[in-house]
């Protein structure tokens, strides 16, 4: 996603990368020549290809109005899906913290055992969901099959292979819910690796962090499923591309003959066609966030970030109580990609 500083205006008009400006310009000059077409005919009394701009004017209220609610919508969807990313990673951060709190005192072997798998277990589940998000619709079939060919992964085989024969023939894209059943399995079978299991309201604490995870996935995949409502598309660009592509025409009817005149109407032709189109171009934007666009939300990074934090979490007590850890924790950044800070996350894609 494009980061820029709010108070640089001048860097913010001219700057090129990850602006509309590539997808719009075309039709702004297109507009422009259209424009100077139909002066060069008028002034020369060829041709006047000119009509009253009335309709025009009535036209453009109904296009401003479809244009501002689609922006709207795509904007409300677009920050409901970076609330429910940031949920993500809050729940695997909360969960890891509590369940290191919680089980503080346990200085057993199988203690740290069934710490560590939670922790590779909420990677794990993490990384599944990232995979989903950013895969294309052809690649969402084979994302488990992929996982499977792997050579680092925080997933265990039999987990994949639960999952792959779970899923057979049928959709996929439940799948990181459905590893929620492992996690949760993990954490209620504390008991057989505690020498003194989590109390009941402890338990229940850690599976609500689950929970919320489970909540912001089920959101994410409603509005990765749900697209923006095909009438209201089709109208909207309907009635802009043919209200923005007959504006030279209308406007041309109060043309000047000067040149200074024209000059004039073209500007101001060019920037309405840029005002009216880019915006629906923004919008279009942000109708598809989860993607390696230059203003799709950086998912990668965002799930670096967590990994980090929560192994850092684990760190802090195996280091101390579980020496013999080391080289399984060093294998956990090794799958998550945490050894070198210059890697980005091993997404398949």
């Amino acid at each position: 996603m494009i980061t820029y500083n709010g108070e640089d205006t001048l860097n913010l008009i001219f700057s090129w990368r990850g602006t509309v400006w590539k997808k719009v310009m075309w039709n702004c000059l297109f507009n422009v020549l259209v424009t100077l077409i139909i002066w060069y005919l008028k002034t020369r009394e060829i041709s006047d290809l000119t009509f009253n701009d009335k309709g025009h004017s009535f036209m453009a209220i109904m296009v401003s109005f479809l244009i501002v609610t689609r922006f709207n919508i795509a904007y409300k969807r677009f920050m409901e899906s970076s609330q429910y990313l940031s949920k993500l990673g809050t729940a695997c951060r909360e969960l890891i913290q509590h369940t290191v709190i919680f089980s503080r005192y346990e200085k057993s072997t199988k203690a740290a055992t069934w710490r560590f798998e939670i922790t590779r277990q909420t990677i794990a589940m993490l990384e599944l969901t990232r995979d989903f998000l950013i895969a294309t619709a052809r690649t969402k079939k084979n994302v488990l099959e992929i996982y499977q060919n792997k050579k680092h992964k925080n997933m265990a085989k039999k987990e994949c292979q639960f999952l792959i024969n779970s899923f057979e023939g049928s959709s996929v894209e439940t799948s990181p819910l459905l590893f929620a059943l492992f996690l949760r399995t993990t954490i209620a079978s504390n008991r057989e690796y505690l020498d003194t299991s989590l109390r009941p309201q402890y338990e229940l604490k850690l599976l609500a962090y689950v929970g919320d995870f489970v909540k912001a996935e089920h959101g994410l995949m409603n509005i990765d499923d749900t697209p923006f409502p095909f009438p209201i598309v089709q109208m909207c660009r309907t009635l802009l591309f043919a209200w923005v592509h007959t504006l030279p025409f209308a406007l041309g009817n109060d043309m000047r003959t000067s040149q200074l005149g024209i000059g004039a109407n073209m500007a101001i032709i060019f920037f309405v066609t840029y005002g009216f189109l880019g915006l629906e171009y923004v919008s279009m934007e942000m109708d598809e966030p989860f993607g390696d666009d230059l203003n799709d939300f950086e998912i990668c990074q965002q799930t670096q970030k967590v990994f980090k934090d929560i192994i850092v979490y684990l760190e802090d007590i195996m280091h101390d109580e579980s020496p013999g850890f080391e080289g399984r924790l060093k294998s956990l950044k090794r799958n998550a990609s945490l050894l070198n800070p210059s890697e980005r996350s091993h997404t398949p894609f």
